[in-house]
Order: structure tokens, then sequence, then C-alpha cells
């Protein structure tokens, strides 16, 4: 499952739905991953990595299975 089909479908899960009721929705989080702006992607893994979450975005963009992320973290 690529990147963007597991950010679909935890974005779908996490709004119980309300991102097939909205499906501009994740239009808008494409559109600030690639915000020069904020730094693009780039910025948006670095911005993991400077919360501690390194480890978490790496397996994301690497190879292996993908490590889940909460609220809580």
């Amino acid at each position: 499952m690529s990147l963007f089909d597991e950010l679909s479908s935890q974005l779908s899960g996490a709004l119980g739905g309300a991102a097939g009721q909205h499906p501009a929705l994740l239009g808008h989080v494409a559109d600030l991953v690639n915000n020069p702006a904020t730094g693009g992607f780039t910025g948006l893994v670095q911005a993991f990595h400077d919360h501690g979450l390194g480890g978490v975005v790496s397996s994301w963009i690497g190879t292996g299975p993908n490590q889940s992320i909460s609220a809580d973290r």
C-alpha cells in the first residue's frame, strides 16, 4: 500500500468516514505536503524527526512494515 493510500485510509478512519463525505479533504492534505512555504514533503518529514517521530516516518518512506501512530504519540 502506498503512503497516500495509507494516509487516505487512516484519514477516513480518523474522521469517521467524513473524508468520503468531503472528497476534497485529501486534496487539501496533498496541497499541504506539496506547499513550498511549509517545506513540502521534506519539511513534513523533518517535522516528524524534530518531534521524535523520525523512526515512524522513516518506516512509511522506506521498505518494510509501516509503524502506526496515534494522537497520543
